[in-house]
């Protein structure tokens, strides 16, 4: 069930997508040949969400809303989604953002310039995306502006349109206090001038971000209710403004005692012990091997 936040958002997607669909099918009638899809705007938004509000279940949502509108073949993608690492794509069912349309990757530190893709390539993934709805890009925090651009850029060539995203409504989910991008500057940011004109091949730099992109957020979070302390620890440790009481918290858990003691500690936690985090890879190994 949708909590207040997730409703109002999935409800604005839901209204929009459905008057989508009914001019989809009026358009399939030879007496409108005079209307044109592109006379509804696509949807282009970003959700804000820290970790426990309900980010994963919302994109769940999202696609069944897809499924339900559009009633999509097994092979057809109607709901494209997509994220900036593999791990990230993994954890919503999808596919990395460089793999899906054949972005630019970076290599030694630098991204490349963007390039038109080849006819086959272009008709390869018109076909496999000819009834694209929607794109929802996971962990945007990690997207950095030149990608952002990229996609754009790429989207305008496989549809055949210079209209924003190639017209195709798009959700940017996460949170901005979480991971920054690698070796960019963040979606939010204007593209330089300098970047402009050596990678895209462009003269004047432009804020798609700004030009494009409505706002709304998630803010009940559903993994902590019941421990309003934990989640203000974690809020306070996100904003990085750690208080007194977080400070005392943090160092009460700290553990001096070798792995083995502490993993027999954790064993009579019974079937919900607290999680442990280790500042190295082998000492994490460690206790998981004692699993």
């Amino acid at each position: 069930m949708l909590n207040v936040d997730q409703k109002r958002i999935f409800d604005k997607i839901k209204s929009h997508l459905t008057s989508q669909k009914e001019l989809e099918d009026l358009l399939e009638n030879e007496s409108s040949r005079l209307l044109r899809l592109d006379n509804i705007k696509p949807l282009i938004m970003f959700i804000s969400c820290v970790g426990g509000t309900g980010k994963s279940f919302l994109i769940e949502a999202i696609k069944c809303l897809v499924d339900d509108i559009w009633h999509p073949k097994s092979s057809e993608i109607m709901c494209a989604i997509v994220a900036p690492t593999g791990i990230a794509a993994f954890n919503v069912g999808g596919l990395t953002i460089h793999r899906l349309f054949q972005l630019p990757i970076e290599h030694e530190g630098k991204t490349a310039g963007y390039w038109a893709l080849s006819k086959e390539a272009q008709k390869r993934i018109k076909m496999t995306l000819k009834n694209l709805k929607i794109i929802i890009v996971d962990e945007v925090s990690m997207v950095f502006n030149l990608n952002l651009a990229y996609l754009h850029m790429c989207l305008e060539d496989i549809f055949g349109t210079d209209e924003w995203f190639g017209s195709k409504n798009n959700l940017f989910v996460g949170d901005f206090l979480q991971l920054p991008p690698v070796n960019g500057r963040p979606v939010f940011k204007k593209i330089s001038n300098k970047l402009v004109k050596n990678r895209l091949g462009a003269a004047n730099a432009v804020n798609i971000w700004k030009e494009t992109v409505e706002y709304d957020e998630l803010t009940i979070n559903e993994r902590q209710k019941g421990d309003e302390t934990f989640f203000k620890m974690l809020d306070s440790v996100r904003h990085g403004c750690l208080t007194d009481d977080t400070i005392d918290m943090l160092k009460s858990r700290v553990f001096n005692v070798s792995i083995q003691e502490k993993y027999k500690e954790l064993e009579s936690e019974g079937t919900n012990p607290p999680i442990c985090l280790f500042s190295k890879v082998d000492a994490c190994q460690k206790i998981n091997e004692l699993m």
